[in-house]
């Protein structure tokens, strides 16, 4: 795989993580232990958020490795009626630029607590919006591997498990540092939400290697390149989300008998975003055309 995919596969999970942790980060502050103790946890929201961005910053400095030049990032915006690369970029400015000015309106208690919530779901909005749009950069019809409701499905996926995997290690990480202990509720709600999430990712992944087994020359191209090329890191894949899921359980198990254990829940979110980004090399690696 040449460096400007693997600048994809690392660019496009990156900026999928932020837009799943700005999700995450709504969960947690609607929940009414968070709010009870919002001033306790104004230090934990406020480099969530810190986080968050730089995530963003990261994901977009790797897409310039992609795009070879910083200036081709503007003259995309030229085609913004045909070109949905053109519009992936529109969103994923629209989406930094609201989280970055509700980032600063949070951090510096601006606005009062509905406005702050509307900036927040405008966030969201865009960076929901955001991964469709960079899924529909890949569903080509000439591509049966991608051009499958899989496609989209993968990306909110992936960003709902990377960014709820980090927001949660962080989130853990944060509440232990600074002696927090009452956000065992909110835990509850992340890890067993991760881990529905992580299950339903699997399930659908190993569905559509099914699909592409039974699909046309083109998806079978693609499946053999994956059983041919790719099938030990698959393999290592489905490994770490088993672990991951069996960890996260055990997490969960033990916050119901009071115990909080931290280091189930990084080990976790590591397994969890090593095999989206796995997924996401594999994604790449199959590419196969048909008709041309």
């Amino acid at each position: 795989m040449r460096g400007t995919e693997l600048a994809l596969v690392f660019f496009t999970v990156i900026i999928q993580a932020a837009v799943g942790m700005t999700f995450f980060f709504g969960i947690a502050g609607s929940s009414a232990v968070w709010k009870n103790s919002l001033a306790a946890n104004k230090i934990v929201s406020d480099k969530i958020l810190y986080l968050i961005c730089a995530l963003f910053t990261l994901g977009l400095i790797i897409s310039f490795l992609h795009l070879g030049n910083v200036k081709n990032a503007f003259y995309a915006f030229n085609n913004l009626k045909t070109s949905w690369l053109s519009r992936e970029i529109l969103f994923a400015s629209m989406y930094g630029a609201f989280l970055f000015l509700f980032t600063f309106i949070y951090a510096k208690n601006l606005l009062s607590i509905p406005l702050q919530n509307i900036m927040l779901i405008l966030s969201a909005a865009a960076g929901i919006v955001l991964v469709f749009v960079m899924a529909r950069v890949y569903m080509i019809e000439f591509v049966p591997a991608w051009n499958s409701m899989f496609t989209p499905l993968n990306f909110y996926l992936t960003s709902f498990i990377a960014g709820g995997a980090v927001f949660i290690a962080a989130f853990s990480f944060l509440l232990n540092k600074y002696g927090m202990q009452g956000e065992q509720n909110i835990l509850k709600i992340m890890s067993a939400a991760l881990f529905l999430l992580i299950l339903a990712g699997l399930i659908i992944w190993l569905l559509q290697i099914l699909f592409l087994s039974n699909g046309g020359r083109g998806a079978v191209d693609s499946y053999n390149l994956f059983i041919q090329h790719n099938i030990l890191l698959a393999s290592v894949r489905i490994i770490l989300l088993i672990a991951a899921l069996i960890l996260l359980a055990s997490f969960y198990m033990g916050l119901k008998k009071g115990i909080v254990s931290v280091n189930y829940i990084y080990i976790a979110s590591a397994a969890a975003v090593i095999a989206e980004l796995a997924g996401r090399y594999i994604f790449y690696f199959i590419f196969a055309k048909i008709g041309v």
